[in-house]
């Protein structure tokens, strides 16, 4: 009975697009007293109040707090945990905080002269704050709902605490990157804005200290949560001898839509529903020994194609939306996975050289302006290259090629088979399809090995290879969480510096 609840709190909402689009709802009841369910007993679930997290601290002293080395998610959430718990961190970013970040973008925007040091893929937040910021994981890890909650605490949208999939959106995160770096430092955390890292020095297995472009700093513990996108850091790694090895990664393209073509595809003759969102898609082709399986990839709905680019002289795509998702365009990268053993080499940096290759090839086919080389997706499939004036929500605009080239055979193959797929799974797909060339960054080539346990690097016993650019994550939630994990293992070996 009505009486017998004491609260209702929504844990998940998603949307079921099949027939006639509706609404789902997971809720959490709170009752006052016991009541017998007669009615769909299988819809309902008792649950117990989970027991508060227990976290256990060591003893072994520290003369100087945890340098961590990048304030990408995982960085960001390593930081957080271990200032929250009075490890005073000290967070090392060769980019800019995001208010001189943003101005750098713009500046990029308007003038096409790159900031290699503060861009899209570099500087407070990681690549991540500048992605769309989708909170998409498959983990059902108990700390997902802990770092939903940190983030509406420091300002997202509160409906990211059930709404599946989550989505903030990159103007919105921006604030929360800015609020989260203030708390931090309230808890006596400090950050290095506009400092890379040079060399580090090591002895019998063990970091001593980090070098700058700045200073010195000693160390006792160091997180390395440097990203995947600065090839100098994986070089520095590579000459100190720590252990890294090739891994699967994926690459591949954009392919951008008007979204009211995706609207009409999904939701059909509810389309213009003003309660629906814009709508979304996620696609898989078949497999193939001949070639490798394409997917869809951080589909962004109501978003923009932006300039992922860290490097002069290269090109890369990315795609993001803001919170409304209100532009009249739909993007998702369609991408393929690249073995190690498909290199020439079977060095750990060689797909470090080779998505360098390709993306200095987009860049000159692009006309070396950072304009993007583009093809319409029915020319793609029937090998032609495209000419003429082409539309497209990126900023720089696009020219007609022939995409295809920029890639081996066997992806350009495994690209047409599964074009074809996605157009009868979605017609209308290549007719309206504009491809956008490279997506290189959906994922790092490298892992740096550590301990399966006590997730410290096999070469040196205090350092801490996190995140995606260690090559153990794969997006903002996976690298929070591994950032939070690997803060929790210093956690139990070292003791707090702050008490209190």
């Amino acid at each position: 009975t009505a009486g017998a609840v004491q609260s209702i709190q929504i844990v998940k909402r998603s949307l079921d697009a099949r027939n006639k689009p509706q609404f789902q709802y997971c809720v959490d009841v709170m009752l006052k007293e016991a009541i017998s369910i007669t009615e769909k007993p299988n819809q309902i679930q008792w649950m117990q109040p989970e027991p508060p997290e227990k976290i256990t601290f060591g003893n072994l002293p520290l003369d100087h707090g945890p340098v961590i080395i990048g304030s990408g998610p995982s960085g960001l959430f390593a930081g957080y945990w271990l200032a929250r718990h009075g490890y005073c961190p000290k967070i090392i970013e060769q980019g800019q905080p995001i208010e001189q970040r943003h101005q750098d973008i713009q500046t990029f925007l308007k003038t096409r002269q790159l900031n290699p040091t503060s861009n899209y893929v570099f500087g407070e937040g990681g690549a991540g704050t500048y992605s769309d910021g989708k909170l998409y994981t498959g983990a059902t890890s108990g700390l997902v709902p802990q770092i939903l909650q940190i983030l509406v605490e420091h300002g997202a949208p509160p409906e990211i605490l059930y709404q599946s999939p989550p989505h903030i959106g990159s103007d919105r995160l921006r604030a929360v990157m800015i609020r989260m770096r203030q708390q931090i430092m309230s808890w006596h955390g400090e950050f290095c804005f506009g400092q890379s890292v040079q060399d580090m020095a090591i002895q019998q297995n063990q970091v001593k200290s980090v070098s700058t472009n700045l200073e010195l700093i000693p160390a006792d513990v160091v997180i390395l949560a440097s990203g995947g996108h600065c090839p100098t850091t994986f070089e520095m790694i590579q000459r100190l001898g720590i252990i890294m090895e090739p891994k699967p990664f994926q690459m591949g393209l954009r392919i951008e839509h008007a979204q009211e073509f995706i609207n009409q595809n999904r939701y059909r003759k509810y389309a213009n529903d003003p309660r629906l969102p814009p709508a979304a898609y996620r696609l898989v082709a078949r497999k193939s020994k001949l070639y490798p399986q394409v997917c869809s990839f951080c589909m962004c709905p109501g978003g923009e194609i932006i300039p992922a680019i860290g490097e002069p002289g290269h090109l890369v795509t990315n795609g993001m939306s803001h919170h409304k998702r209100d532009s009249k365009w739909a993007n998702a990268a369609l991408v393929a996975t690249v073995e190690p053993t498909d290199l020439e080499s079977q060095d750990a940096l060689a797909g470090i050289r080779y998505r360098s290759q390709i993306e200095q090839q987009a860049f000159i086919l692009g006309g070396s302006d950072f304009t993007a080389p583009a093809q319409k997706a029915s020319d793609f499939i029937h090998r032609m290259p495209t000419s003429g004036k082409l539309e497209s929500s990126y900023a720089f605009g696009i020219r007609g090629a022939n995409v295809a080239s920029l890639f081996p055979k066997n992806i350009a193959e495994g690209l047409f088979q599964a074009l074809k797929e996605f157009d009868q799974e979605m017609p209308g797909f290549l007719r309206y399809g504009i491809l956008i060339a490279p997506e290189t960054r959906a994922s790092c080539p490298v892992r740096i090995v550590r301990d399966d346990q006590e997730r410290y690097s096999l070469s040196c016993q205090n350092l801490y290879p996190v995140g995606e650019g260690a090559g153990y994550a794969g997006g903002i939630m996976t690298a929070a969480m591994d950032g939070i994990h690997s803060a929790l293992k210093i956690m139990a070996k070292w003791a707090p510096m702050q008490h209190g």
